[in-house]
């Protein structure tokens, strides 16, 4: 199995996705709903925006890298890429005044998907893997810091 991934550009926004990922929509006005878990509670409890910005792009790669991607690495790797993706639309689309509140919020989207999203990824893939909080955190970062360095934050 390999992890490529690509850059793909909405609006402007670069995004990290899947070598064979398409975007649902040319606009983020237009962009379809992907975040939530599909039923009542699950799309009530989990926001589809970030303090008003819509972050549903970042959702649909991170759907997609979950549906392509197995194991560990596809686990880490698809949440890392959901973390990078909503850190870029909130630096491309947002006010200097409220990035800091969005990126806390952004942080707080990525541990949740991360805690409580592992047992839904591995029982659809019918794997169960121990990791620990520090070896996602330490993976997390290094995507992190390559983003910076290739994309630079102007």
């Amino acid at each position: 199995m390999k992890y490529t991934i690509k850059t793909v550009w909405l609006q402007g926004c670069p995004l990290l996705a899947p070598m064979d990922f398409e975007l649902a929509a040319e606009s983020f006005a237009g962009y379809p709903s992907y975040c939530g878990a599909g039923n009542g509670w699950g799309d009530r409890l989990i926001p589809e925006t970030l303090l008003g910005l819509p972050v549903s792009p970042a959702c649909h790669i991170h759907d997609k890298t979950w549906d392509l991607w197995r194991g560990i690495v596809g686990f880490l790797l698809g949440n890392a890429l959901f973390l990078v993706n909503m850190t870029s639309i909130i630096y491309h689309r947002s006010a200097f005044l409220l990035r800091p509140y969005r990126f806390g919020r952004a942080i707080l989207y990525f541990i949740g998907v991360t805690t409580f999203g592992r047992s839904v990824f591995f029982s659809k893939k019918r794997l169960y893997i121990a990791t620990s909080i520090l070896e996602i955190a330490i993976f997390c970062a290094s995507l992190i810091v390559a983003y910076y360095y290739y994309f630079g934050w102007r």
